[in-house]
Order: structure tokens, then C-alpha cells, then sequence
């Protein structure tokens, strides 16, 4: 990506539009070089040299095909012959490990989990999908669940609850997104969690939250979402985004993401000159 800047031609801190027009946010000056391209100078750094440079945004690398993935968790009682079953587009998972369950779906658990999964039978129970479920942390487990899926941004639906119990708190990391708690109650059995997600490695993981206790999940939906460019600009004399930060030592370096970065990110006064975009 080349370099489309050029030099200020006064020593005074100033900003330059494309048009000559001058911008100004406190303390920080800035021009616009094209859309997309914000230079940012904290300090005038080297006299008319930039501190801080926007560069375009990565485009989004394409659409996620529409699709839906529909997960019961389940004890083998339930089947064939079952009431209930077989559940209208949902895949059955009995705890198995990891693996290609031959639906043209391979999903399942780091460790056996079918010594944990349940099938209640509860009169209570609205529907088999509440009916069945499996533990994540029973007898100090840690169970960790996984989906092979395309890389991109998934709508993620969690329902979790137990017909014949309500001493849990269900709590879910998936990816790197963590939902809230929810303590069920007698009238309130079932709580439900609505979340995005964005996987990067082909894998969909769900765990239980760090204020989970009992935690246990009954079923899971997947929904692909179309992608959406990054974008990425100057407010208030800090840079705005959405995607992910990734900085350089140079405008056409090797770009990195920033830890922890969060919009609007705050450029500290004394950085070095650094090149920032935003990517998906």
C-alpha cells in the first residue's frame, strides 16, 4: 500500500485537508489525505512528520453464506423411538469427543463428556430441546465444546437450564465473548443467551463463563452473518474503529494487531510514529 501523505510545509502544528482547509481537536492536529487515509501528529513529531497514521481499512474479505446449525445436547436415551425425536433440523450431540459425526457437520467435546448428559423426561419441560441436556463442569470439570464453521461473524443462540434442578449459575465464553449469568428459579428454569461471535480459526468454542457454577447447556444455534468492512477514522483526537486495530511500523509494514484495543482507542502523546488500520 503506498505512502500517500506529503509534508506539511509549515513548521507551525497544523492540519491540511485536501482541499486546504485546516482541522483541529484540542491539542491534535490532522489531515485528511483521502478517504479512508487520516494522518494524525500528537506532537508535530520531527517537524511536520507524523506521530500517528490511519490507513485504509482492510476490506471485509467477503460474505458469509447464510446458514443456520442446530445443536441438541442430549443423552443417547433420547433417539429413535423417543418422544420428541428426532428434533425438525437439529444434529444430536451425546457427548462424544471431537469428531465428524457423518451429517457433514464435526463438532463435539475435548473430552469424553457422555457420562454427563441427560435426558430428563420432565413433564415440565416445553419441548425435547429442554428436555435433554449435558453438564460442562460437573464433578469439577471443565468441558469445552467445539464446531468446525467457516472463519467469519456467527449470531450465537445458548439455552441452558435443567427440568429437575436450579442449583446453577450459567455463564458462557464463546470465543472471546462472554455472556452474562443467569440463576435459574423454579418459575424461571431455562435462561437464554444471544450473542455474536467472530471465529478466526475454523472452530466455533463454547466453555463455561468464570461465574458459571453447575453450568449445563441444553442447545445451540449458529447463524453465519454477512461481513462488514472495517472501519476506521479520526473523533475527538483519538482513532474510532470497528474490526480490529492493527498497527505498523510502517505504511506498507507488516501489520499487527494492538492488544486490547477497544474504540475509541487513545493514542498516547509520547507514541512513536505508528501506522493504524482496521481489519476484520
Amino acid at each position: 500500500m503506498p505512502w500517500l501523505g506529503h509534508r506539511l510545509v509549515s513548521r507551525r502544528p497544523r492540519a491540511e485537508n485536501a482541499d486546504g482547509s485546516i482541522n483541529q481537536v484540542g491539542s491534535v492536529y490532522y489531515k485528511v489525505l483521502e478517504p479512508g487515509v487520516v494522518a494524525l501528529d500528537p506532537q508535530n513529531e520531527g517537524r511536520n512528520m507524523y506521530g500517528v497514521v490511519v490507513a485504509p481499512a482492510v476490506p471485509a474479505s467477503g460474505s458469509a453464506a447464510a446458514s443456520g446449525i442446530f445443536v441438541n445436547f442430549a443423552n443417547p436415551t433420547f433417539a429413535t423411538g423417543a418422544a420428541g425425536y428426532p428434533l425438525p433440523g437439529y444434529a444430536d450431540d451425546y457427548g462424544d469427543v471431537f469428531g465428524d459425526r457423518g451429517n457433514g457437520l464435526s463438532y463435539g467435546w475435548l473430552e469424553d463428556n457422555a457420562a454427563n448428559s441427560r435426558h430428563r423426561q420432565a413433564d415440565v419441560s416445553p419441548d425435547a430441546r429442554f428436555d435433554t441436556l449435558n453438564h460442562l463442569q460437573k464433578n469439577g470439570g471443565d468441558m469445552v465444546w467445539e464446531i468446525a464453521v467457516p472463519s467469519g461473524r456467527y449470531a450465537v443462540r445458548i439455552v441452558a437450564g435443567d427440568a429437575t434442578a436450579v442449583d446453577s449459575v450459567f455463564q458462557f465464553t464463546v470465543e472471546d465473548v462472554t455472556t452474562t449469568s443467569y440463576t435459574p428459579t423454579p418459575a424461571a428454569v431455562w435462561g437464554t443467551f444471544d450473542l455474536e461471535a467472530r471465529v478466526q480459526d475454523g472452530l466455533l468454542t463454547v466453555r463455561s463463563g468464570p461465574a458459571a457454577s453447575n453450568n449445563k447447556i441444553c442447545f445451540i444455534t449458529l447463524q453465519a452473518l454477512p461481513e462488514l468492512a472495517p472501519t476506521i477514522r479520526i473523533e475527538g483526537g483519538k482513532v474510532v474503529f470497528t474490526g480490529r486495530l492493527q498497527q505498523a511500523d510502517a505504511i506498507n509494514g507488516s501489520f499487527q494487531d494492538v492488544p486490547g484495543a477497544t474504540s475509541p482507542y487513545d493514542v498516547p502523546t509520547d507514541a512513536p510514529q505508528r501506522f493504524y488500520r482496521s481489519a476484520n
